[in-house]
């Protein structure tokens, strides 16, 4: 089977790319299972498209093509643990099933994901959710609450970056420790209510920021800083600085 191949690795990368190789579970996937689901949404894509050539457009969704191929072909079809669909200025990812080493996988994934298109200075937010979902690719049939519980979370969440949804939380009650310690922050965030107003509330977030060190350099805030103008941009700034103090 092929592996997952990242270069100019963090430890995170590393973490990823050992979470695939060592992927024990041969189960096949159903058409419908308890699974997680992630839904990436990139910000401003109306006037992205309005400010771009063409072919600027084309290499942008060309990147994102790459790095989701990189994870689907990671395994073979059959028993791979997750599995990318993108279409328009959205990104969804399915795990397999529920059980913890598929977790384990689909947290690392979904957080280098977010970080590689950060990377390309391409704004980008998202959620997670757990449950019952359809994931029938050969018919094209995608439907379940854990997609619906993630995209709402992901539209009132008001910074870049990767809020659970309560059903993760439920979920991370019988998980271990151990993963919560080293893949979640708590920390003070930026949220909206369905009107649309900024509120500030600590929650429990995925802590992809560790993919954004590279031979000990951080890249996050130079990254943001090169970013148009956005309340999105100021929050994400005004939650990482807060993030390497705690740190």
């Amino acid at each position: 089977m092929a592996n997952i191949i990242i270069r100019n690795k963090s430890l995170w990368h590393s973490q990823l790319d050992s979470k695939f190789k060592t992927y024990s579970d041969e189960s096949e996937w159903k058409d419908s299972d308890n699974r997680f689901v992630a839904f990436l949404d990139i910000l401003g894509f109306k006037k992205l498209v309005e400010n771009s050539t063409h072919e600027d457009l084309m290499a942008k969704f060309e990147f994102i093509t790459e790095k989701k191929n990189i994870v689907n072909n990671g395994k073979s079809d059959n028993i791979k643990p997750i599995n990318i669909v993108a279409f328009s200025d959205s990104i969804v990812i399915f795990s397999k099933n529920d059980s913890f080493e598929t977790f384990e996988v689909f947290l690392y994934a979904i957080s280098w994901i977010f970080s590689e298109i950060i990377k390309q200075q391409i704004p980008i937010k998202g959620s997670f959710a757990h449950g019952l979902m359809t994931v029938d690719f050969s018919k094209e049939i995608f439907f379940g609450m854990p997609l619906i519980k993630a995209y709402e979370t992901e539209e009132l969440t008001h910074f870049m970056g990767l809020v659970p949804h309560e059903s993760i939380i439920n979920y991370l009650d019988g998980a271990e420790n151990k993963l919560i310690d080293n893949v979640f922050i708590t920390q003070k965030i930026n949220m909206k209510t369905e009107k649309g107003e900024s509120y500030e509330i600590e929650k429990l977030v995925l802590n992809a920021y560790p993919f954004f060190v590279i031979d000990k350099n951080e890249q996050f805030s130079e990254i943001m800083q090169k970013m148009s103008e956005s309340i999105y941009k100021d929050n994400s700034l005004k939650i990482y600085n807060e993030f390497i103090k705690i740190k």
